[in-house]
């Protein structure tokens, strides 16, 4: 990879938020195409200064991870801080599942529902046992790869407001209204961003499994006012009871009565063992033979790099400056692939 990259104008843009676009580029020496994050230099940097720097250096620490968009390098051009990550070409599981394409074709069977909760929880066990918290659990933050299997694979692709355990106790209102956890929007002084994850990833499996969204987007306050106000299920819609089971415990209103991701991933594994008694070909396909054990796996494999969060430190504070002050980092590239040791 080389900071000097040639963005496809044909494509346009994959994607863009309040702080950032994603737009498709090529490496012009390997002629590897990747998605690359831009974030305009100067104030727009500086104002968010920790969670940009916190986004870099998790995105290294977890890229190792099959459910957990992989990162390339960070660098600066003249006008961006720009992250280069992988190409995922399926698009978002907001528009797989919610998107007009999807409503022109059966709702998800809860077969694939469960195979592609079964990822977004398999990744943020990794996650949260690397010490760090999603904070923003939500379809549009889940991408869809359906380029590489018989059945789509999902990735977390965005961690701009995660935090890590050694930080501070988390307590700022972040995330998106129809995903937010009671705790947040009462903005209670600290909460549990790990029990805030397990809502988030409640929301998505209900959505996953309804087709809609459980709350209106429009009220977060009545999460904090009552316990029972999800959306009914679409008529004839039938759903395993373990799910509801499941789904009943992710969203409970007080974290404490929230399985952590551990827990949420052996109820999870409950659940499936109930159809290997029924169908032993349909529970392998939907989780593969090995997949409880990968993070543990890869916990032991992943090599830390202890002077990565200097070099990121380094790179994010030279693009909160345009480059006509000439830093001189500007010329900067920071590696972010992840090291894993040998099996």
């Amino acid at each position: 990879m080389t900071s000097e990259i040639e963005c496809k104008r044909a494509v346009g843009t994959l994607g863009s938020g309040a702080f950032s676009t994603v737009v498709r580029a090529r490496d012009r020496q390997a002629g590897e195409e990747v998605a690359v994050k831009l974030i305009k230099r100067g104030s727009l940097v500086a104002d968010r200064r920790l969670y940009v720097k916190r986004e870099v250096a998790y995105l290294a620490g977890l890229s190792s991870h099959p459910c957990i968009v992989s990162a390339h390098e960070a660098f600066l051009t003249s006008t961006h801080l720009c992250i280069a990550m992988e190409l995922v070409e399926g698009g978002t599981l907001f528009s797989f599942v919610l998107g007009p394409a999807a409503r022109e074709r059966p709702p998800l069977s809860v077969a694939d529902a469960r195979w592609l909760f079964q990822m977004l929880i398999i990744g943020l066990d990794f996650m949260h046992r690397r010490g760090v918290a999603n904070r923003d659990v939500k379809l549009e933050n889940l991408l869809i790869d359906t380029t590489t299997a018989q059945r789509p694979l999902l990735k977390i692709c965005d961690l701009s407001y995660s935090k890590h355990d050694a930080d501070s106790a988390a307590q700022t209102m972040v995330g998106t209204a129809a995903y937010l956890a009671p705790e947040v929007v009462r903005w209670s002084e600290h909460y549990d961003a790990k029990k805030v994850d397990v809502w988030g990833a409640g929301i998505v499996l209900y959505a996953l499994l309804y087709g809609q969204l459980p709350f209106e987007p429009s009220r977060p306050d009545i999460f904090a006012e009552h316990d029972e106000r999800r959306r009914p299920p679409p008529p004839g819609r039938q759903v395993d009871p373990g799910a509801e089971q499941l789904l009943a415990r992710m969203l409970a209103r007080h974290p404490a009565q929230r399985p952590t991701m551990q827990q949420a991933r052996a109820a999870m594994a409950g659940w499936c063992l109930e159809a290997l008694v029924i169908d032993h070909s349909w529970f392998q396909t939907d989780l593969p033979p090995g997949a409880l054990t990968l993070n543990d796996e890869l916990l032991t494999r992943t090599v830390d790099d202890p002077a990565l969060a200097d070099r990121v430190s380094a790179l994010v504070d030279a693009a909160c400056y345009s480059a006509a002050d000439h830093h001189p980092l500007d010329r900067m590239t920071v590696n972010l692939r992840a090291g894993l040791a040998p099996p």
